[in-house]
């Protein structure tokens, strides 16, 4: 129900304005960010375990949440496909 609250205050002025009903997805990670803040501070709030390290980060406020899940959130990074030679080698 927190993420469910939470999703429609990520949506800017602007794009409310133009009619969307979600946020960009070029902005998912900042709002799957904000979501699991507020996922993790409504469990809190209604005493279910949260886990020891979510519960110190939540102790030392938003800013130090959002950082802690955001270290956790996974990067995709892809090696390339294609042979691309270094520059400055020669082949």
């Amino acid at each position: 129900m927190a993420a469910a609250e939470a999703l429609p205050r990520a949506i800017s002025d602007e794009d409310a304005a133009a009619g969307l009903a979600y946020p960009k997805l070029k902005d998912i990670r900042a709002i799957s960010t904000m979501l699991a803040a507020e996922v993790i501070k409504a469990a809190a709030a209604e005493g279910l375990k949260i886990g020891k390290e979510a519960a110190v980060h939540l102790a030392a406020g938003d800013e130090a949440l959002m950082r802690w899940i955001q270290s956790r959130m996974f990067v995709p990074t892809y090696a390339s496909l294609a042979y691309k030679p270094q520059r400055g080698t020669v082949e």
